[in-house]
């Protein structure tokens, strides 16, 4: 077990003190062989290697020899942390593809929302709220209007009604829109 109160670095004794963390990290590489991958393995040099490459880093980050057993050390805790693959690119070019599939349906389907509401200007009730009253105007008034409602969320508007699935927009103070989405 490392106990860095033990481990004092100075000057006159970093050569000693890097040829000890050099002797517990290749102690360290050889456990992390053996392991061959396997995660869930207890190292026994672990906490021995790193503290003191740790405490090395710290006092002198700028040494060359340092670096090297910090990159020695890194690539111990990746091997040592299950079987690890490198990543390349061509394995990730699904994601590219997912994205510029995402961004052309998108432009696809804001250009047909838009054209879609410009072909119906005439139809579109500007001020959805509040609701139109009941008592003013007559199902007819109100035959092949568009409401346009913002800000509805699914799962969070939707509830279940009596005859079916709907979802809610509005307040009680301004009035509130159902829509039935359980159907056509």
């Amino acid at each position: 077990m490392f106990d860095s109160s033990v481990f004092t670095i100075d000057q006159s004794n970093l050569d000693s003190r890097i040829s000890q963390a050099t002797h517990y990290l290749e102690e360290y590489e050889k456990e992390v062989a053996r392991a061959q991958g396997a995660a869930g393995y207890v190292f026994r040099n672990k906490e021995d290697a790193l503290g003191r490459i740790k405490m090395l880093v710290e006092f002198a980050p700028e040494d060359t020899r340092i670096k090297d057993l910090y990159a020695r050390a890194k690539a111990c805790v990746k091997g040592g942390a299950g079987n690890i693959n490198e990543v390349d690119p061509a394995m990730t070019v699904y994601l590219e593809n997912e994205e510029n599939l995402r961004k052309h349906f998108a432009d696809a389907s804001e250009k047909a929302w838009n054209d879609f509401l410009a072909a119906n200007a005439e139809n579109r009730l500007e001020k959805n709220f509040p609701v139109p009253d009941f008592k003013k105007y007559t199902i007819d008034d109100m035959k092949d209007k568009i409401v346009v409602l913002d800000g509805i969320r699914y799962p969070d508007n939707q509830f279940d009604g009596a005859d079916g699935e709907y979802i809610w927009s509005g307040t009680r103070s301004d009035g509130m829109y159902f829509l039935k989405i359980d159907g056509r």
